[in-house]
């Protein structure tokens, strides 16, 4: 939570105070009522408010100055809204030390990062409930359940902060196409809650809701490139291999001929 400085000021248009019902002709003041309220933006509830009884000399022919400053005590007032919170919730692709996120194509062997982000400091995420890696008439894989990796071996999953989460697991390659072209849609549920504000309370969802936000993304997949100088090694070992095994055939055939 943030404080700002709020700068009330009023501009008087002295050819239209006669007529106007906030000046008393018998006092000779302009007499204010004036209400300042914090609100939460889009719902209509009350957070903090100020109210003020403000009576003003005015001097036509100089200024005028504020005689009656006196604060009335203020009424907050409880107020009750609704929202969906699966529309603060965010997933992408990242890597092991970043949560910026990361669109190259995903390679076999390689850990991928998932990245769930609350894009509210309100909001928070309790849990990753449930996970899934999908690829069209190819395979599923489950990989969290109830809150826990479904293969612990392969799957973690690390509560950054109150609003940040980061999931890493192994997509495994002789289940899934690893094609040019090829992709892989992720789905999964994270369970929110709501921050505990200053005064140890905090917004109440309806009582027996279950706070779940759904997240869905697809990452993109790629054969596994080798190197040029990796491919000529690997060209030579076999040129090697083949050369042996021509010998080794020349050393069986002279065997065979002296016996």
């Amino acid at each position: 939570l943030t404080y700002e400085l709020l700068t009330v000021s009023y501009s008087v248009n002295k050819t239209a105070i006669g007529g106007s019902s906030v000046w008393n002709d018998t006092s000779t003041q302009i007499e204010l009522c004036q209400v300042v309220q914090l609100k939460v933006e889009d719902h209509d509830m009350v957070i903090s408010e100020d109210i003020r009884e403000i009576d003003i000399d005015f001097d036509l022919d100089v200024d005028f100055t504020i005689t009656n400053n006196t604060l009335g005590a203020a009424t907050i007032e409880q107020g009750n809204g609704t929202t969906n919170l699966g529309s603060y919730l965010s997933a992408v692709r990242c890597s092991a030390d970043a949560f910026d996120s990361d669109s190259s194509p995903l390679v076999p062997n390689a850990e991928l990062f998932l990245c769930i982000t609350s894009v509210s400091t309100d909001v928070g995420i309790a849990s990753i409930d449930k996970m899934d890696i999908a690829q069209a008439e190819v395979y599923d894989l489950t990989v969290i359940v109830d809150g826990k990796p479904e293969f612990s071996s392969i799957t973690s999953i690390e509560y950054v902060s109150f609003t940040e989460a980061k999931v890493s697991t192994f997509v495994p390659s002789n289940r899934f196409a690893f094609e040019a072209g090829a992709s892989i849609a992720i789905s999964g549920e994270a369970i929110m809650t709501l921050a505990v504000g200053p005064s140890g309370r905090k917004l109440q969802a309806d009582v027996g809701a279950k706070e779940e936000a759904i997240f869905v993304l697809n990452v993109n997949l790629q054969p596994e490139i080798v190197a040029e100088e990796e491919e000529a090694m690997m060209n030579s070992a076999a040129s090697a291999a083949r050369k042996g095994c021509v010998m080794l055939g020349m050393v069986f055939a002279s065997v065979y001929v002296m016996w």
